[in-house]
């Protein structure tokens, strides 16, 4: 019960408490109503009695002397036949019953007390017996018994007219508290909805401050939390953007070291090598008399040579690699399409067992360096992950522009740029975070105000989800993970 109590509103549970209340004091109210109603019914039977006790004596008092016993009884019976509150009833001297106590007399439509109240209501029940004496002879008696029901049938038409006006008075009451609860608690619901809305890391919002003093109190400090939390997340955001931009401005120039410096010193290297092995045969050809030790010496001479364009080679292929995971040379002076395709072609020679499908027709040739290095990392990165990690053997890639309605995290445009990356492989368990890989992959594109989402799941695979506004390319406050998968 408390969990269901739990689950209640505020509202609900603040009317309940005030029904609960009133039913405490209706059950109160009924035993005080059935206390004092049993002994105003016994006062008003015993008072009864006693009336028609005293009528009995002066109705034979007043008698003519002359009276027979059988008239006088009757006259009795007669005028103590309508008495309230009490059934009379006039035996003769045998013990015969003359007469009793006539029927009670309601108006129309009117109903008997039900069982249980009258249970309730009804007073002990009295007896007297009142002898009839004429000139010191007794003729008879009256017997006098105690009889509420016509009193508690009162009682009870009292109490249900009060129970129903007490019930028109209390539904009243109860719609004008619900109406007023649910004014008064509005601004609860609306820190509701705002935390709601921080929940989705939306923080520029701000809520209007109610009249009630500790509601516009709790406002005034959500307000005021959110203010905070925008500041903080954009001052994260532009450390993050800086970051990256320092990232990549470092892997550029460590790039452009390696392509200017490393690529032409192997190529001397290499051609210097061959030129001496060339060396080497050329001497060896034109002496032709030489002696052994010369001859072996030139060819040990040419070997080397050999080995050095070798490992030239083999740093020449290392060096190109390198210059592919810092900074990709053609990004920026070849159409986005052309470089992504070359990327692709580029995993489906190092894992001829995987199909990789691209679909990324309709692109410019570029959006700029951010979100074009943005998008050859994320789909290198996952890539990566769908064969080395799930065992994916189908990849496919789809990026291409979409236009949608604006919403609050597109507020300045709704042309975004739109990647998605499924594969077939198992999956990851939801129980496993993401790695550094996934991990800054996400921060990259949210640095760029982009929307990242990764649908795992063990029996369908993996799919990320990632979008980029193109419009406001620096918008503040990407839009929830449930709003990325639309």
């Amino acid at each position: 019960m408390r969990a269901v109590w739990a689950r209640r509103s505020l509202r609900t549970q603040l009317l309940s408490a005030f029904l609960l209340i009133e039913i405490l004091a209706a059950i109160i109210g009924l035993c005080v109503i059935v206390t004092r109603a049993r002994d105003a019914a016994g006062v008003e039977m015993s008072s009864s009695m006693r009336l028609a006790q005293l009528l009995a004596s002066e109705t034979v008092s007043l008698m003519a002397p002359d009276t027979t016993p059988e008239r006088l009884l009757q006259i009795l019976q007669q005028q103590l036949r309508y008495t309230r509150h009490a059934a009379v009833q006039v035996f003769d001297a045998t013990g015969h019953l003359i007469g009793g106590k006539a029927p009670i007399k309601r108006h129309p439509g009117e109903r008997s007390a039900p069982a249980w109240f009258s249970a309730l209501v009804s007073p002990r029940t009295e007896r007297i017996e009142h002898p009839v004496a004429v000139l010191g002879r007794n003729i008879g008696s009256v017997s006098i018994i105690g009889e509420p029901k016509d009193e508690i049938e009162e009682i009870w038409g009292h109490t249900k007219a009060l129970a129903g006006l007490a019930f028109f008075a209390n539904a009243i009451a109860a719609a004008v508290l619900y109406v007023m609860f649910g004014r008064i608690l509005e601004p609860l619901t609306r820190v509701s909805a705002g935390l709601l809305t921080l929940e989705q890391r939306r923080y520029k919002i701000g809520i209007e401050q109610p009249d009630v003093r500790e509601l516009a109190e709790i406002v005034n400090r959500f307000n005021g939390l959110a203010k905070s939390l925008h500041a903080a997340h954009r001052s994260n955001a532009d450390l993050n953007r800086r970051l990256i931009e320092v990232q990549d401005e470092e892997r550029r120039a460590i790039a452009l070291e390696l392509h200017d410096e490393f690529g032409p010193c192997l190529f001397g290297l290499k051609t210097n090598a061959r030129s001496l092995a060339g060396a080497c045969a050329k001497i060896g050809a034109l002496s032709p008399g030489a002696s052994e030790d010369s001859s072996k010496t030139l060819a040990e001479v040419e070997e080397c040579s050999s080995v050095i364009v070798e490992i030239a080679d083999r740093m020449q292929l290392t060096n190109r690699h390198l210059l592919n995971s810092l900074r990709p040379m053609a990004l920026g002076h070849a159409p986005l399409e052309d470089v992504l395709a070359d990327l692709a072609a580029s995993f489906g020679r190092l894992y001829p067992a995987v199909s990789i499908s691209l679909d990324a027709a309709g692109l410019e040739a570029t959006y700029g360096d951010r979100i074009d290095l943005t998008i050859y990392r994320c789909i290198q990165e996952s890539l990566t992950n769908a064969i080395r990690h799930a065992g994916a053997s189908k990849i496919a890639v789809i990026l291409h522009e979409e236009t949608g309605r604006a919403n609050e995290s597109h507020a300045h445009g709704s042309r975004r740029l739109a990647l998605e990356v499924r594969d077939s492989g198992k999956g990851m368990a939801s129980d496993i975070r993401p790695g550094f890989g996934l991990s800054g992959m996400k921060g990259r594109v949210q640095a760029l105000g982009g929307e990242w989402r990764l649908d795992a799941s063990q029996a369908k695979g993996a799919r990320i989800l990632v979008t980029f506004p193109l419009d406001a390319p620096d918008i503040e406050h990407p839009s929830s993970e449930g709003e990325a998968a639309e």
